[in-house]
């Protein structure tokens, strides 16, 4: 669902639209954030989700730890892009 938000919000920021953009994006950390939080609440929703996928758990840091690094960078990048697309809506 990420990466079909993601492409969403290229098109939106490729075609100028800022507004949308933005809160598409702040939809995409919404989701993301539930992730994590559902992740950590219930462990075995997260290994059932990583299974379904065809993804292996990584254990190198623990599965809670790896789940909380990947969703940590994805957030961190995302609320990164909202501040730029919501200066770039204040100038326009």
């Amino acid at each position: 669902m990420t990466v079909i938000l993601a492409i969403l919000i290229a098109i939106l920021y490729f075609l100028g639209n800022y507004t949308a953009a933005f809160w598409v994006t702040c939809l995409a950390i919404a989701q993301n954030l539930y992730g994590l939080v559902r992740g950590y609440a219930d462990p075995d929703w997260y290994f059932r989700k990583a299974q379904n996928s065809g993804m292996k758990p990584s254990l190198d840091f623990g599965p809670g730890l790896s789940l909380f690094v990947t969703k940590a960078a994805i957030i961190g990048g995302l609320i990164a892009m909202a501040f730029h697309i919501n200066s770039l809506n204040s100038i326009g």
